[in-house]
């Protein structure tokens, strides 16, 4: 029994709009609509479904089919797509000598297992390699390229612009939507003793900290009636979702089934790239997965964004989904640079949306946290070990999509308003969707509350302000892509072949590079002392991974210093942990002590 891809389309689309359904009444549905003598099995469902994001991917915008036949070297065609939209978009010369010498180049850089042929490409193939980009960004519309982007000085004429839309298409505010992405350094350490000050300082990231963090997508509409599902970009491909109890009982033939698992389950698209950036392809391909839900359910919107490299697309025609770009005044080849250059957008999610999710985040963090400490701690004071702070994969994508439910209309409202794009008596009070009775200072400041009260309950070594954390430089830093090499584009078309779970091993105390495994080894038990025996005793305390020989002391000035320096304030804060259990500590775990020494020793280093 075959099925057309159209068909396998409005399959999955059915699914999806009736979530209740199983896959045995969706084979009945499958039956009656079709006209079938007898319903399909529930493999050849489960199947299709499996399939979903290929099958859109296969369709144009206007939903003409393309040719499912198997192309050579398709991470090579991946990868010349997004330099050649980026070249179009930058008005680059484009000839076809110049196409053939970047796709030459581009197959040299590739691994050997994701070659085919020789990597010599004549004409012929780059005209038909071009022909089917279907580029069309120059074409007209109310008197506008398709890709014109809206520059600060031309406010004024965007609102009347955006007016005239509203009145020629009748957009009503649930139709009108904005989409903006950012980084979430998802396994952030809650415990400032680690060593965390490159993130929040905004310093470069090429360790483990930048390992364990994500680009996250977000769209919502004008009166937070609706949310559309995040798209999440991560390193990994391959994570283990098996100690979650929403997958012990799965069996998986591939990865594609258990990530079609992740997205149905939570609620979101995860993708994955060695750079864990966005890119254009990428975000066609969200683009028409939405279209195709719009064309069924007859309905058209308006989406609002800036004109960073991830959002630049050479096939703009849309029958249902209408794009205005706005400048991105806060251009950067690197999300991590600490310059960031001029910083004015009105783009309403950045006016109080990413916040509120980072907190809604951030309050689950703190409660898994807790939950750990209060399960393995024997002592009120006892505090986790950096490991303790690593999360599966799988719990983050859970908690990203519940973070983002937990954002209330009201404050997308209000960050809406506060954009001065849309005056809301264009539409009558009917239209706008209706808030339930709140307090203003209230309710949008539940989260903030709820995640001070929970900081003070982590018993953590350098407690973490709620400013700094909802505010890390490398959070806010815009994840723009601007491309400096063909290099970097072509790790933003890769995916990361280890395994997360393996990635979580990497760090443990025998791979570390702060000291030599073998000198801790070697050197004989040391007898843990407590601050009374410290201070009475004419040596100094030394951590045990440095000999004393190349590990200043940390004996006690006869006369206290004023102020303090931010290492002697560590180093107390420190010593006051270890002396737990009436005197000793003894009782603290073993990679809990390892971690605050190395911690001492990095602060030290500092």
């Amino acid at each position: 029994m075959g099925f057309t891809v159209q068909q396998k389309i409005e399959i999955c689309l059915h699914a999806e709009a009736n979530p209740q359904m199983t896959q045995m009444n969706l084979a009945q549905w499958v039956r009656q609509n079709y006209g079938l003598a007898r319903a399909p099995c529930q493999t050849t469902i489960s199947r299709i479904l499996s399939s979903k994001a290929e099958l859109i991917a296969s369709m144009t915008p206007d939903l003409r089919l393309v040719r499912r036949r198997k192309r050579t070297n398709p991470v090579l065609r991946r990868i010349l797509t997004e330099w050649m939209t980026q070249g179009v978009w930058e008005k680059h010369p484009m000839p076809t000598a110049i196409i053939t010498s970047v796709a030459s180049s581009i197959w040299n850089r590739l691994p050997a297992q994701l070659k085919e042929g020789t990597g010599e490409f004549n004409g012929k193939w780059i005209n038909n390699f071009v022909k089917r980009l279907n580029i069309d960004v120059d074409e007209m519309d109310m008197g506008y390229p398709l890709n014109k982007v809206w520059e600060l000085e031309e406010k004024v004429e965007l609102k009347q612009y955006l007016q005239n839309l509203i009145a020629l298409e009748g957009y009503q505010p649930q139709d009108i939507f904005c989409i903006e992405e950012f980084s979430l350094f998802y396994s952030l350490p809650l415990d400032q003793i680690f060593d965390v000050s490159s993130i929040d300082l905004g310093l470069k990231q090429a360790d483990a900290p930048a390992e364990r963090s994500l680009t996250i997508m977000l769209s919502c509409n004008l009166d937070g009636s609706e949310k559309f599902e995040p798209l999440v970009v991560g390193k990994y491909e391959k994570f283990d979702v098996f100690k979650h109890p929403r997958f012990t009982s799965g069996a998986y033939q591939s990865n594609r089934q258990i990530l079609n698992k992740i997205n149905q389950e939570f609620g979101i698209q995860y993708s994955s790239n060695v750079n864990k950036w966005i890119t254009s392809s990428m975000f066609h391909k969200y683009l028409l997965s939405l279209h195709q839900k719009l064309r069924a359910a007859n309905r058209k919107i308006v989406i609002i964004l800036d004109d960073s490299s991830s959002h630049r697309i050479i096939n703009l025609k849309f029958s249902h989904i209408r794009l205005i770009y706005l400048k991105n005044n806060s251009n950067l080849k690197f999300p991590n640079y600490a310059d960031h250059g001029v910083k004015y957008d009105y783009l309403p999610l950045n006016y109080g949306i990413i916040e509120e999710f980072r907190i809604r985040y951030r309050i689950q963090q703190y409660q898994w946290m807790i939950n750990i400490q209060q399960s393995r701690c024997h002592n009120r004071l006892e505090v986790l070990s950096e490991k303790d702070y690593k999360i599966p994969l799988v719990n983050v994508l859970e908690w990203i999509s519940y973070a983002w439910s937990q954002v209330q209309p009201s404050k997308i409202q209000t960050a809406w308003r506060r954009t001065h794009l849309f005056p809301m008596n264009n539409w009558s009070a009917n239209q706008i969707a209706t808030l339930p009775a709140y307090n203003d200072l209230t309710d949008e400041q539940s989260g903030y509350h709820t995640l001070v009260r929970l900081i003070s309950q982590l018993n953590v070594v350098i407690p973490w302000e709620i400013d700094e954390l909802v505010g890390l430089v490398n959070e806010r830093g815009k994840v723009t892509l601007m491309y400096s090499s063909i290099e970097e584009i072509i790790n933003s078309c890769l995916s990361e072949t280890l395994d997360y779970e393996e990635f979580l091993q990497m760090d443990e105390p025998n791979n570390m590079e702060w000291f030599s495994t073998n000198d801790v080894m070697e050197k004989p038990p040391v007898k843990r002392q407590t601050l009374a025996d410290r201070q009475s005793s004419n040596h100094s305390y030394t951590p045990s991974l440095k000999s004393a020989s190349t590990t200043p002391s940390f004996e006690a000035p006869e006369k206290p210093l004023t102020p303090a320096s931010p290492y002697e304030n560590v180093q107390s804060s420190v010593l006051k942990v270890l002396d737990l259990a009436n005197g000793n500590y003894l009782n603290l775990r073993p990679e809990t002590i390892l971690d605050l020494e190395q911690a001492l020793v990095r602060h030290e280093m500092a």
